[in-house]
């Protein structure tokens, strides 16, 4: 497996008067992404910001041209309220050339009266994917600390591709599990206990 690309990271922090405001930035830019199964085949297509069976199978999970996370902190102390922003950039099919694969589904959905009858549906991208994570750390003694969260607060679905999109192996409930949020909004409660 061959990749290369950009990372980029920014942290800062200032006493806000209430409280302190921390600010952290990670990011990533994959330019190219290819694997190499079999030595005497070469390296395959470029599989950043691309899905198909070539891509996203093979190499474990998808992997976006673009990606970021971006925390924002607010630390009254003993307690401390971060909002995460978690980036994932949109991914293309791949068809056509160099292996000729054929475009999946495009056009409106019949269902015989289902909520979505009638809508467009293109199974050939994929849009870029925002989700926003909160969560609250409490400092209640010098011993112990209670983390509560809330992930993917705003429940937002995964994109649909449908089954032609690669195989069973990456590919679960019509959607990139491995890649995107499939149980929807979720909380988790954590104790901490430091010695």
């Amino acid at each position: 497996m061959k990749t290369d690309g950009f990372d980029f990271t920014a942290n800062y922090r200032r006493n806000v008067g209430f409280a302190d405001l921390i600010l952290n930035f990670a990011g990533n830019y994959t330019r190219d992404s290819r694997l190499q199964s079999i030595p005497s085949l070469g390296f395959g297509p470029n599989c950043a910001g691309t899905f198909s069976v070539n891509c996203g199978i093979t190499l474990g999970q998808l992997q976006p041209k673009w990606s970021w996370s971006q925390r924002t902190t607010l630390s009254f102390k003993p307690i401390d309220v971060s909002l995460l922003w978690r980036h994932i950039g949109a991914f293309q099919y791949e068809h056509g050339a160099p292996n000729n694969l054929p475009p999946l589904f495009e056009g409106p959905i019949t269902c015989n009266g289902c909520a979505i009858e009638g809508q467009h549906f293109n199974a050939n991208r994929i849009p870029a994917f925002n989700y926003f994570d909160l969560t609250t750390r409490f400092s209640i003694t010098d011993h112990y600390e209670l983390t509560l969260s809330a992930i993917n607060i705003f429940d937002k679905d995964p994109p649909l591709v449908g089954g032609e999109a690669g195989s069973t192996t990456a590919v679960g409930g019509n959607t990139f599990p491995s890649t995107f949020e499939t149980l929807g909004r979720r909380y988790s409660a954590t104790l901490r206990l430091k010695f």
